[in-house]
């Protein structure tokens, strides 16, 4: 992890933290980095390098786009490393129901209909690529 930026942790997942920091444009980005126990394990990192090279196939306006697969070397864990993307601002699924609660059943048909859209597009476009998403 960089020295020189604050990273603040967005979220953790069963193998890996993801952080979200300031990057040296001035812009901001996250970056994935597996957990301690997995870092520098060859099955791991290929999964990191895999899900970038699909990012990078997956190109796509409604898709979060990879930056880098950056090298961080640690005294302890050895040579890792983390897939870095551009941040993204948006809400959690949680804060989009609560938001869409306070207006009226007609408006948000509407609006999950456009939701629903723009999903589908985005599948297709993956699927397109040959890219098929596991959850």
């Amino acid at each position: 992890m960089s020295d020189n930026h604050e990273d603040v942790e967005i979220g953790t997942g069963a193998t890996a933290r993801v952080f979200r920091r300031s990057n040296s444009r001035g812009g901001m980005e996250c970056e994935k980095i597996l957990l301690p126990k997995f870092r520098g394990k060859a099955a791991f990192e290929l999964s990191l390098r895999r899900e970038f090279e699909i990012l990078e196939l997956a190109r796509h306006p409604l898709v979060v786009s990879a930056v880098t697969l950056r090298s961080h070397q640690d005294s302890r864990w050895g040579s890792y490393h983390g897939l870095v993307t551009h941040w993204i601002e948006g809400w959690k699924l949680s804060e989009i129901y609560s938001w869409s609660s306070r207006f009226s059943m007609e408006f948000r048909k509407l609006w999950v209909g456009i939701l629903y859209r723009q999903l589908s597009m985005v599948v297709q476009h993956l699927e397109s690529k040959g890219i098929v998403h596991g959850d």
